[in-house]
C-alpha cells in the first residue's frame, strides 16, 4: 500500500480499500478529496522525490539511532490541520493508515512524525506531543506541535532534522516572510525537498516568481503544475475574480538546495 500510491482519485477507493481503511466509506469525490488531500499529496511528494524508502542520510541535527523516523515538517499549519491530536489524526488519517500497511516490502521507517510549525498554531499546543502506535504494525505515530515561525522552531530544542517540509495553499506571492524562511530552510537542511502548494495555477505562477527571487542557490525539483490530488471542493471563501477559483492544493512546486541524487 505505502510503496504503490494511487495515480488519480478514481483510483483511491480501491488502492484506499487494500489496507483495510474504515475512513474509506462512501463518499463523494469532493468530500473525499477535503479528507485525504493532505495525506495523497505528501505521499507522492515522498514518491516523487525518493523518501518512501528510509535513507541512511539522517539530516544535519539528527541523532544517530538505530530507530528511523519519517519527520514532516508542516509549516503554516493551521486550524485545518486539526486543533487537537484527535483532529490531526483525522487529517492525516490516510497517511498513517498507508505508512502502518507497508506490505511485503517494508519501507524502514519506525516512526511517523507530524510536526504542525506557524504561529496560527494555538498557543496552548505549542511544544506539546503525543505517541500513539499504529494498529498491527509495529510501527507509530508521533504528533508535534509548536505555535513559532520555522526560523524559531529550528533554534530550539526540539527540532527535529526533517525528511521533508510543506508548506500547504503558503501564498508564497502574499506574504514577505516565505523567502526569508526558504533560505533558511535550505541552508540548514540542504538535502530536505520543499513543497509548496497552492489554491490554483495563477497563485502558483506568482509563488514561483518569489521563488525566483530566492538569494540562497537552489534546484527546481519540479516546477508549478496541477497536482493530482488536489482538493476537490472548492473553498467556501472564493476570490472575486472568476478565473481564480479556489482549491486546497489544486497545484504544486518543489525546490530544494540539492538536486534527486
Amino acid at each position: 500500500m505505502w510503496s504503490q500510491p494511487p495515480t488519480s482519485w478514481s483510483d483511491f477507493p480501491t488502492w484506499a480499500a487494500s489496507g483495510n481503511d474504515a475512513t474509506a466509506t462512501p463518499l463523494s469525490p469532493e468530500d473525499l478529496s477535503y479528507t485525504h488531500s493532505r495525506s495523497m499529496t505528501i505521499l507522492k511528494a515522498l514518491q516523487r522525490c525518493k523518501l518512501l524508502t528510509a535513507s541512511k542520510y539522517r539530516g544535519k541535527k539528527y541523532k544517530e539511532e538505530a530507530h528511523m523516523k519519517l519527520v514532516l515538517h508542516i509549516v503554516g499549519a493551521d486550524q485545518r490541520e486539526g486543533r487537537n491530536v484527535q483532529e490531526t489524526m483525522a487529517a492525516f488519517a490516510q497517511l498513517i493508515t498507508a505508512f502502518g500497511n507497508a506490505g511485503n516490502h517494508d519501507h524502514g521507517y519506525d516512526e511517523l512524525v507530524l510536526v504542525l510549525i506557524g504561529p496560527n498554531i494555538e498557543t496552548r499546543l505549542h511544544s506539546t506531543s503525543q505517541t500513539e502506535s499504529i494498529s498491527s504494525s509495529g510501527k507509530s505515530i508521533r504528533v508535534v506541535y509548536a505555535s513559532e515561525v520555522w526560523s524559531d522552531h529550528v533554534a530550539g530544542s526540539l527540532y527535529e532534522s526533517p525528511t521533508a517540509i510543506f508548506c500547504f495553499n503558503a501564498g508564497v506571492w502574499g506574504y514577505d516572510e516565505w523567502i526569508p524562511a526558504f533560505q533558511h530552510m535550505m541552508r540548514e537542511e540542504i538535502h530536505t525537498p520543499i513543497i509548496i502548494t497552492s489554491y490554483n495555477e495563477l497563485e502558483a505562477i506568482d509563488d514561483a516568481d518569489c521563488l525566483e527571487d530566492i538569494e540562497t542557490p537552489f534546484v527546481w525539483r519540479w516546477k508549478h503544475e496541477p497536482n493530482a490530488f488536489l482538493c476537490l471542493k472548492r473553498r467556501a471563501t472564493q476570490h472575486t475574480l472568476a478565473d481564480r477559483v479556489l482549491n486546497e492544493n489544486s497545484s504544486w512546486q518543489c525546490i530544494c538546495a540539492t538536486p534527486l541524487a
